[in-house]
């Protein structure tokens, strides 16, 4: 185990959960986190140089973390030189816009033998094109759908109920057959993957690189309904499933979302689309805005904190999928427009923006089918 280092990329709210978890799990497996800014490794150190994890009012900490700094392409800030030595397993938690230009930073320590794990949706088509083009080069790829609600609390401060597990699967990124089921085995996990699925607080699962893709559909869905809505609103997830003119307009952005993932797996994985199953999405929609009812999305927090949002990489993704798709889509296009404004919106604002009838969005229970 001493031999083994996994990087992760990003100390955002996974990055810490998942770094806590596998600290807790393999007390002998090296861990570095990768910086990009200098004030953030003050930071780290300044806070004792451990993760405070809170699962349901339980605290606990985790600590013996490595940390690198590593120069950012777009300020040609070089805090630290990082060595040279070759990066075989990385676990990538950063903000989706940043993501392709911190993996090019790292580009010259990865390569065929790695293995990359990516948390976020919506990125990989991006990486590879802009960072990792030559296929005889690129790293192995993976993908990690989390169904947990994990607020950051303070830098290096973490909370969660504990609720909901992580989906890893392969990722290919090989042409289709459209007209038969891909029978090609997936590839064995790799130490990291294995490190992973033997943590049992992640409650991990492994998926086919079908499912994982169907996972990462339903998680687009699940963020597209429920992110925007506390943004405009700023409010908690709990606080849309308890006033019904945002539980219904939760319901309608989940309705359009859902149709247009449905022609995304009707077209790409025709074989596979049985396994999308509308009541179940909605019912995951329902647990996360449940289990998270006290949290603030990210999305919030970046809007609170004016700093840039994924919404782009969330709604955004419907959107030209929709587009290219030629399916309506215009509740979300509204909705992005509304989250870019940074404003504050009312609840008769919104009801007039969206053409919700008001005795309809004002009834007097909220109807949770």
């Amino acid at each position: 185990m001493n031999n083994y280092r996994i990087f992760i990329l990003g100390v955002g709210s996974l990055g810490q959960l998942v770094a806590h978890a596998l600290r807790k799990e393999h007390p002998g497996l090296r861990i570095t986190f990768l910086l990009h800014r200098s004030e953030i490794a003050s930071q780290w150190y300044a806070s004792g140089e451990a993760i405070r994890c809170v699962t349901n009012g339980r605290i606990d900490h985790s600590g013996d973390f490595d940390i690198e700094l590593i120069s950012s392409p777009a300020t040609r800030q070089v805090v630290y030189t990082p060595p040279k030595s070759p990066i075989k397993f990385l676990l990538v938690a950063t903000k989706t816009y940043a993501t392709s230009e911190a993996l090019s930073s790292l580009k010259h320590r990865l390569g065929s033998s790695s293995t990359i794990c990516f948390m976020q949706n919506g990125v990989m088509d991006e990486v590879t094109s802009s960072v990792f083009s030559d296929a005889k080069s690129r790293p192995s790829y993976w993908a990690a759908v989390c169904g947990r609600s994990v607020n950051r609390t303070s830098l290096f401060s973490i909370a969660h109920s504990g609720s909901g597990g992580i989906e890893f699967g392969a990722v290919s990124l090989a042409p289709k057959n459209l007209l038969n089921p891909d029978l090609t085995p997936s590839p064995p996990p790799d130490l990291m993957i294995r490190l992973l699925l033997a943590t049992p607080a992640l409650q991990p699962v492994l998926m086919t690189p079908d499912h994982i893709k169907i996972a990462q559909l339903r998680k687009v869905v699940v963020n597209a309904s429920i992110n925007p809505l506390t943004a405009i609103f700023r409010c908690k997830l709990g606080q849309l499933l308890d006033n019904p003119l945002r539980f219904r307009l939760m319901r309608a952005l989940f309705e359009e979302a859902q149709a247009i993932a449905r022609e995304i797996i009707s077209e790409a994985l025709p074989y596979s689309a049985s396994a999308w199953q509308e009541e179940n999405v909605w019912l995951s929609v329902k647990t996360v805005a449940e289990n998270g009812r006290a949290n603030q999305s990210s999305m919030l927090q970046d809007v609170m904190a004016g700093r840039q949002t994924e919404i782009d990489y969330i709604n955004g993704y419907l959107i030209s999928q929709a587009r290219r798709l030629g399916v309506c889509c215009n509740k979300h296009k509204i909705v992005t427009g509304m989250v870019k404004s940074l404003r504050v919106f009312e609840d008769d604002e919104v009801l007039s923006t969206f053409a919700v009838r008001k005795d309809f969005a004002k009834g007097n229970s909220v109807d949770n089918s």
